[in-house]
């Protein structure tokens, strides 16, 4: 009797035991359900810095991205579902892999290491590298030959262009321009909006030389001699 009270006892205990990480589970999962999670935090975030961009700098286009990403965000809060899309846009994913948005253009020649991330509506031209951990933001362009190095960052709707270099750890301001050959160095911050390299120094025009003045007393000489 004792014993079959002891068993009893036993059993009672795992099943409050598993009762109560059902709870925990669900408690778990309930909260997934309802926060938005960082990543819709991040696009919400996203969508209020565009808003000022646009007017602060007067480029209204902005606001096109503004309204994207947040209805991104918005999409990420409603399920599971949407951000598992959502993250396929931006490029989310495996770290030892280099990521690729959708929408976004990468010429066939173009090297992404892995780590990389080039997010939707981002283009990299023909021989292009994106090194490990750098990131080119939905709408930013790399052209042709230009290098983005470690952990480098191009914002929303920047552009680096034919053959210039982002180095390590810079970060290219959204909207900003990088020239053609131009070289961001490391570390450095660009503002959004910038238009970085190119010879801008304006053409400094020669002196010219001054005619030769004729001297009076020379043709008072020759006309004595005449």
């Amino acid at each position: 009797m004792r014993r079959n009270s002891h068993e009893l006892t036993r059993s009672l205990d795992r099943a409050r035991g598993a009762l109560a990480k059902e709870r925990l589970a669900d408690k778990a999962l309930e909260t997934r359900k309802t926060t938005p999670g960082p990543a819709a935090t991040a696009f919400g975030a996203l969508a209020l810095a565009l808003i000022v961009l646009a007017f602060a700098t007067g480029q209204h286009w902005l606001l096109y991205l503004a309204l994207a990403a947040a209805a991104a965000g918005g999409l990420m809060f409603v399920g599971g579902h949407g951000r598992g899309l959502l993250s396929g846009f931006a490029g989310h994913g495996d770290a030892g892999h280099a990521q690729v948005g959708m929408g976004a253009t990468v010429a066939a020649d173009a090297v992404l290491e892995p780590g990389a991330r080039v997010e939707m509506g981002a283009s990299v031209g023909a021989g292009a590298t994106v090194r490990s951990d750098a990131v080119v933001r939905m709408g930013a362009s790399v052209g042709a030959g230009a290098v983005i190095e470690r952990g480098a960052l191009v914002s929303w709707g920047a552009s680096v262009h034919d053959a210039a270099v982002v180095e390590e750890g810079a970060t290219v301001g959204a909207a900003s321009d990088v020239l053609a050959g131009a070289r961001v160095p490391a570390g450095m911050w660009l503002r959004p909006g910038t238009t970085f390299g190119g010879r801008t120094s304006p053409a400094v025009s020669r002196p010219q030389a001054a005619a030769p003045v004729a001297d009076p007393r020379l043709a008072r000489v020759e006309a004595r001699r005449g």
